[in-house]
């Protein structure tokens, strides 16, 4: 059962990132899953509101839970469901990803691991 969300949640992560092409301009930053440099978002405005999710049982040792989020796909915002994941290294930190007003342009930055 639990590999079977585990399963669920990266199909549905990777959709979210594999839809993000309506970018209107881009950054460099750190990409959450694979570790490579990916982008910031340039985006219409601030998400919805949060959905409460419950965190699941994890999956094993050196597993984090990285908690739903809004991600910016196809021109609007996307619901990507909390998932279990493996630290890339000893002691990551993921930083959730977040929208964020700089100068009148509204941002999504990416989650990543430091």
């Amino acid at each position: 059962m639990r590999n079977k969300i585990v399963k669920t949640g990266l199909v549905v992560l990777g959709g979210a990132f594999m839809l993000t092409g309506c970018v209107v301009r881009e950054r460099d930053t750190y990409h959450p899953a694979s570790g490579e440099v990916s982008t910031d978002v340039e985006v219409g405005g601030p998400p919805p509101p949060e959905i409460v999710e419950t965190e699941t049982y994890s999956p094993g040792p050196g597993f984090v839970w990285i908690g739903g989020y809004y991600a910016w796909a196809g021109g609007r915002w996307n619901w990507t469901p909390g998932i279990w994941v493996k630290r890339p290294y000893p002691g990551a930190v993921w930083v959730r990803p977040h929208y964020v007003n700089r100068g009148g342009r509204h941002l999504w930055v990416r989650g990543r691991w430091r």
